[in-house]
């Protein structure tokens, strides 16, 4: 889609509305004049919007699962989409490497090596595509070790 070179193109991004739900389909700039490039795999309505908010990371939980205990996040992004190039979380200042489960929206973690009792920090920080940042420290406490299962 050709952009005229007027427009801002920061933060603007190629949607298709299906229903009431729109999904980013592109948003890449190429060329001269601008143009934003997307690709669909189904035809429909497509429009430009401008994305001005950044990501959502929302609280912490632990959660029960067959394959063991884990951390769940949950991070969003309605606009432009998260970045997941841009993830860095962090427990206790050392960097870990959750899975980001896209469908779900969400970061997964399981431990490695033994978490001892006591209070622990999780920092997440993520870029959307449209640059725009979050970050968010959160704590949680362990009454008892928390080792691998």
């Amino acid at each position: 889609m050709t952009v005229p070179e007027s427009v801002d193109t920061d933060g603007l991004a190629l949607f298709f509305q299906e229903g009431k739900r729109f999904w980013r389909v592109g948003g890449r700039r190429t060329g001269s004049p601008p143009a934003l490039e997307g690709s669909l795999v189904h035809p429909g309505p497509v429009g430009l919007m401008r994305d001005k908010t950044p990501p959502v990371v929302g609280d912490l939980r632990r959660a029960a699962h067959p394959a063991g205990a884990r951390l769940e996040i949950p991070v969003s992004d309605p606009g432009a989409g998260v970045d997941i190039g841009t993830l860095r979380v962090r427990l206790d200042g050392r960097p870990i490497h959750p899975e980001y489960f896209h469908a779900y929206g969400r970061l997964t973690w399981r431990p490695v090596e033994p978490l001892g009792a006591g209070r622990h920090a999780v920092e997440v920080r993520l870029r959307d595509a449209a640059g725009h940042e979050a970050r968010r420290t959160q704590h949680f406490r362990l009454e008892n070790r928390w080792a691998p299962e």
